[in-house]
């Protein structure tokens, strides 16, 4: 994802969320900023519009750091959700995303109490390095007739922009007039992605064919792995997270 992109898309959200206070004033009985962290998926920020004392509506921004999304996949591949390798393949595509986070939800009291969110999450612009070994871990080797001739030492990266829908459930503690603190448990699920395996540099490996060999099967493994990708978004993977949430209320 172009980083022009990425910075246009941030500066739209204040001037988004001006126009909404001042078209829909009437219907917002006031404001929160809140930062917080949600394990193991990202660092946010969010400003939530309280309609009354039940419902709600947030619209925030967050970075999927490579360190929590490398927790995330250990946790997945441990436990068996994905393997290992599969893990692996997975927080290369998505370390260091810029998230754009969007919820409704319910309180049970305006400040103190249970609440429940539902809401939609877009990823884009991350991704890192990987190599051949990890995504023939992951996803074997019958792409070509001759992979061999694809050399380890080819350099490769990984990139995907990732839809998901999310669900939490959490209880609010007010600390002050003005300080909210929220903690949640939360399933993440994609429904849509699109992944690209770049081909950095294509190496052959010189006992098993030339450079031109190699790049067929560069080229078939680049197919194998951005249809595997989609399949294990869509069919395998969820992300349980925790989140803390700390609100000044306006």
């Amino acid at each position: 994802m172009n980083k022009a992109i990425i910075k246009f898309l941030i500066s739209t959200i204040p001037f988004l969320f001006g126009f909404m206070s001042n078209s829909y004033a009437q219907w917002i009985n006031n404001w929160e900023a809140e930062a917080g962290l949600e394990l193991p998926f990202q660092i946010g920020a969010r400003a939530k519009a309280n309609f009354n004392d039940e419902f709600y509506a947030t619209a925030g921004v967050g970075m999927a750091m490579d360190f929590l999304i490398g927790i995330n996949t250990s946790m997945i591949g441990g436990v068996g959700i994905v393997g290992e390798k599969t893990a692996e393949v997975v927080e290369s595509a998505i370390a260091d995303s810029f998230v754009l986070d969007f919820r409704g939800g319910w309180n049970l009291h305006s400040w103190n109490g249970l609440y429940l969110e539902a809401g939609y999450l877009f990823m884009m612009g991350g991704g890192k390095g990987t190599d051949v070994a990890t995504l023939e871990g992951a996803f074997g080797q019958g792409h070509h007739s001759n992979p061999l001739a694809l050399s380890q030492n080819s350099i490769l990266s990984l990139e995907s922009s990732v839809h998901a829908l999310s669900f939490h459930a959490g209880y609010r503690w007010e600390i002050s007039e003005n300080l909210i603190l929220s903690s949640d448990l939360g399933l993440i699920k994609p429904f849509f992605s699109s992944t690209t395996l770049n081909l950095d540099q294509v190496v052959n490996n010189s006992l098993y064919g030339n450079l031109a060999t190699a790049n067929q099967v560069a080229a078939a493994l680049k197919s194998e792995v951005e249809k595997s990708m989609e399949d294990v978004f869509l069919s395998e993977l969820f992300i349980p997270t925790f989140s803390v949430w700390m609100s000044y209320l306006f």
